[in-house]
């Protein structure tokens, strides 16, 4: 993120660095849509956590506005995701089970209730939530003030914080609507997860 060339990588054998593109999220999420179109892509880690809303980007010298848009992912888990990763496959399942065909608007409509996500609504949709939501400054006042983004990242880590309200960032005619953050996992909920069958090892195809 800071334009520093990884030295090593430890998921590729050897641990040599260089396997990954640069702005891995966008690339991968292309290659998805060309391989499996239609079909819901959700994206998570530290990257989409980082860059969900208007954000200085190193390698560019620029502002850019949400991954969630330059990806044209369908929904963004930003922070420890992994109840709502659970939640998001469980409503999966129950499309699929009601024998509805599963895409992606559908998937984020019915995860409107889901904490810890953040995904695109229309204009007319965010009229629903201003009166409930912290409006954050939108990419194009930033754009035109630049230090409104230290405005905007303290406006986002204060609804982290409080972690009840929802935040909306206006993009052109579209908004990232981005839910309250996600309850904390329990302890009883860390041990279940640590003691799965976790392999550690390089991808199949190294």
């Amino acid at each position: 993120a800071f334009r520093k060339k990884r030295r090593d990588d430890s998921f590729t054998p050897g641990g040599e660095a260089g396997a990954r593109p640069n702005r891995a999220s966008i690339v991968y999420t292309n290659l998805l849509r060309e391989a499996f179109p239609g079909l819901p892509i959700v994206l998570g880690g530290i990257e989409a956590s980082l860059r969900r809303i208007s954000h200085y980007d190193f390698w560019s010298d620029s502002l850019r506005r949400s991954l969630l848009l330059d990806a044209k992912a369908d929904i963004l888990i930003y922070g420890m995701g992994e109840g709502p990763l659970l939640t998001l496959a469980q409503l999966a399942r129950e499309k699929v089970l009601a024998g509805q065909d599963l895409s992606g608007p559908m998937l984020a409509t019915a995860a409107a209730h889901v904490p810890g996500l953040a995904r695109i609504i229309s204009s007319e949709q965010a009229k629903a939530y201003r009166l409930e939501a912290v409006i954050l400054p939108s990419h194009e006042a930033i754009l035109a003030d630049p230090p409104l983004l230290l405005a905007a990242t303290l406006d986002l880590e204060r609804q982290v914080h409080q972690g009840r309200q929802f935040a909306l960032q206006a993009t052109g005619t579209r908004h990232v609507l981005l839910h309250p953050p996600a309850p904390a996992l329990s302890c009883a909920q860390m041990d279940f997860l640590y003691d799965l069958p976790f392999t550690r090892k390089s991808h199949p195809a190294y």
